[in-house]
Formats: structure tokens, sequence, C-alpha cells
């Protein structure tokens, strides 16, 4: 009897070993795929020796609106130990359409030497850091076919 109950007794520990394996392997696999969701693919739009421009696509979500749609969202390097003032034009489309009349066309953005200013919580309503793409709950019909950076100026 007591051969088979160390047995037994074994054979509890070896599970519980193996559930605190997986459950570790679980957080584990947990933390490096929320990692990979708040990584971005940025993409280049425009660089020089002094400015960076770079820009990726979201999911804007804002169940307080009811917002659940796509952007395109904009990171400003500044690649110089100076301080420099960017302007530019922002051209955008939708279905094929130029917006050359849109107000949000004209931007400027100061950036502290050695620095990036990015899209984030905090500008996240500043449409120097966004570009709507597309609604996905299907409210707004429209979708973003291009958009092109013009006029570039660095100060």
């Amino acid at each position: 009897m007591c051969k088979k109950s160390n047995k037994f007794i074994f054979y509890v520990f070896k599970f519980i070993s193996c559930v605190q394996t997986m459950k570790i392997l679980s957080i584990l696999l947990a933390i490096t795929l929320q990692f990979s969701a708040w990584s971005q693919d940025w993409m280049e739009s425009y660089k020089d020796a002094s400015c960076l421009i770079e820009y990726s696509k979201i999911t804007y979500e804002d169940p307080s609106y009811g917002m659940n749609h796509e952007r395109l969202v904009f990171r400003y390097v500044n690649l110089t130990s100076q301080e420099i003032t960017i302007d530019f034009d922002r051209k955008i489309a939708y279905d094929g359409v130029d917006l050359s009349n849109s107000q949000e066309r004209t931007f400027t953005i100061v950036i502290p030497g050695n620095s990036t200013m990015e899209y984030s919580d905090e500008v996240k309503n500043n449409k120097l850091y966004y570009v709507f793409i597309s609604d996905n709950k299907g409210t707004i019909k429209r979708k973003l076919s291009g958009f092109e950076l013009t006029n570039i100026e660095i100060k």
C-alpha cells in the first residue's frame, strides 16, 4: 500500500508541476502577444538629413462615443541636436477624390533636438498626428484611397 501511495503522491506533484509550468508559459505567451500588439510597423513617408516622417495603421476605438475605425498615425523624428520646425501640406483622397479644399491640409510641428513626436492618447484628436482611413462599423462610407506630404520645409 505504501508504495502505491508514494507513486500517487509523486504523480500528483508531477501534475502540479506541469500545471504551474503551463501557467508560466501562458503568462509569457500573453506578455509576448501584448508587446507585439503594441508594436507598430512604421513606414517611411519622408526622410532627409534632419528629419524622418513615418506612418503606421492602427485601429482606434472609443466605446464612449461608439467609435471604431482605422487610422494612419504619424511619427516625426528630429535627427539633429537642434530644434527644427517642419512645415508641410498633406493631400488626402477618399474613394479616389482629392480633398484639395480641406482645412486640414497645412501643418507645422516644432521638434526639440534628437526627439520624436508621435501619435498617442494625449494627441488623439490632433489631425497633425492622424488621418482617418475607414469606419469599421460602416457608418461612414468613405475610405482613404491615398495621401501625400508635399511642400515640406525644414527650418
